[in-house]
């Protein structure tokens, strides 16, 4: 009955007729049952399984609507368990199941079984395969089985035999990841042409210099060589070249073994298209020669220096980055108030600014922030001189996200008034990410609740676990973690 087919029962009445039939969850509807289940992790699917027998086809109907199978630290993953879950999921189309090596159990963990994967999800799209046993054999029955992997992360150290079967069975291959590659990488050869995504973690350029073959992807849109050792800037420049689609380039971390390997003269090459770089914790280069590299980038959006030890200032390009929106300075040590007081004329449309953890900046120089029209996103997490009076100085600013805290003088310095004071004043605020103890966090969730317009919300950031232990808020006022904000891992 409806509030349509009965216009003269109150609603209030409705409600309670159906509160009275349903005093179960197992009286709610099948549907109903089932988008609550869809919230739910498989871990947590898992667990509700053996609750009914209602629950168990729920749990069912639930995995065989299932499209993404991601598990992070799996030491209870068994290739029984495999066998038991993959039949039932028969719209599966992603697998992540991920490990980390720094794990004091990686040693313990037995990688799993790939034929299971290649005999159950033919539908398969995407797939990790640290946490499986590969060989070559068994990477050519996954291709045949599995013809519609599009994005693959391949095992550590994994062999170049074992790479080059899967890019010559996988001709629709648009992602690539490896990690510390082994061998020449002579596969990098017979990439196809498909290919919009690689990643080369930990590679080491050896003789005869197989990455120039890259150029040959006419569609690479990301190339990533985080921490990796370029010994001949020459045939990475021959990618570039060849690379016209080029968007995204992550250096981080790499050393360049010879010293006529400029950065200036690879970021000469990049494309037009590049828009964005990221050098972070790069040591192997001048300040000169980032500067002259950085001035061929002319549509750069995002620029990632995290880590830099030279000043920020002297590595831009003298005519500045006018298009650029999103800097990230953090751990930069030697980051001062000439940094910031120049930032306004360098980089004029800024939106996003992170000098985490750079200690050295004074409050007369965070007050230069005021000078940049575009800013939206400031992140000043470790930063000592944050104060009451910096903060008095951002309630002006039209901020859209705040990051604090993860100082020694933050507590001594800014006060929960403050911080009320600062998200009333700033109108446009929607995130404030507070690192702060949980007391400090509690008082200033206590002097917010009641004071934000109804029209507005504000999400308050904390560390992981913080949420759950303070009161609950009803309204604009919305509490999260930083763990909540990462994609969901089961």
């Amino acid at each position: 009955m409806t509030s349509e087919e009965s216009p003269n029962i109150p609603l209030a009445r409705l409600d309670s007729d159906i509160a009275k039939r349903m005093r179960h969850v197992d009286d709610l509807p099948t549907e109903i049952l089932l988008h609550i289940l869809s919230f739910l992790s498989l871990r947590q699917l898992l667990a509700v399984e053996h609750v009914s027998r209602r629950w168990r086809d729920a749990f069912d109907t639930c995995l065989s609507r299932l499209r993404d199978f991601t598990m992070h630290w799996p030491h209870a993953l068994t290739d029984r368990c495999l066998e038991l879950l993959l039949p039932r999921m028969s719209a599966l189309r992603v697998i992540d199941i991920e490990i980390y090596e720094h794990d004091s159990l990686y040693v313990q963990i037995n990688k799993l079984d790939l034929h299971i994967v290649a005999h159950h999800c033919p539908l398969l799209s995407e797939l990790n395969l640290k946490a499986f046993r590969v060989s070559e054999p068994t990477l050519q029955r996954l291709c045949l089985r599995c013809p519609r992997l599009e994005v693959v992360t391949m095992n550590n150290n994994c062999s170049d035999e074992c790479v080059k079967v899967m890019v010559l069975n996988q001709r629709r291959l648009r992602s690539l990841t490896i990690c510390s590659p082994a061998g020449k990488c002579e596969w990098l050869a017979t990439l196809p042409a498909s290919v919009q995504r690689l990643t080369l973690h930990h590679w080491r350029e050896r003789e005869p210099g197989y990455i120039k073959h890259v150029a040959q992807c006419p569609n690479l849109r990301e190339l990533d060589l985080s921490f990796s050792t370029i010994q001949f800037t020459s045939h990475l420049k021959l990618v570039l070249t060849g690379c016209v689609q080029l968007q995204r380039l992550v250096l981080a971390g790499t050393y360049w073994y010879r010293s006529n390997s400029r950065l200036a003269t690879l970021l000469e090459a990049a494309p037009a298209s590049l828009r964005e770089l990221d050098i972070s914790d790069v040591t192997s280069v001048t300040a000169e020669d980032l500067a002259a590299g950085l001035a061929s980038c002319t549509r750069l959006e995002r620029l990632s220096a995290a880590g830099l030890v030279l000043p920020p200032e002297g590595c831009l390009p003298v005519t500045g980055l006018p298009a650029l929106r999103h800097l990230n300075l953090r751990r930069a040590e030697a980051l001062t108030d000439t940094t910031l007081r120049r930032l306004p004329a360098l980089l004029p449309g800024l939106y996003t600014l992170n000098i985490n953890f750079c200690r050295l900046v004074s409050e007369e120089g965070l007050r230069c922030v005021r000078e940049l029209p575009q800013l939206r996103a400031l992140h000043l997490a470790g930063v000592p001189c944050v104060s009451s009076g910096v903060l008095d100085c951002l309630g002006e600013q039209p901020l859209a996200e705040l990051e604090l805290g993860c100082s020694e003088t933050f507590p001594k310095q800014v006060g929960a008034e403050a911080v009320q004071s600062l998200v009333l004043r700033c109108a446009k605020l929607r995130r404030l990410t507070l690192y702060d103890r949980l007391s400090r966090v509690r008082a200033v969730v206590h002097a917010l609740a009641g004071q934000l317009a109804r029209e507005r919300t504000v999400t308050l950031v904390l560390y992981p676990g913080f949420p759950s232990r303070l009161p609950r808020t009803d309204g604009p006022l919305r509490l999260t973690d930083t763990a909540s904000l990462r994609p969901p891992r089961v």
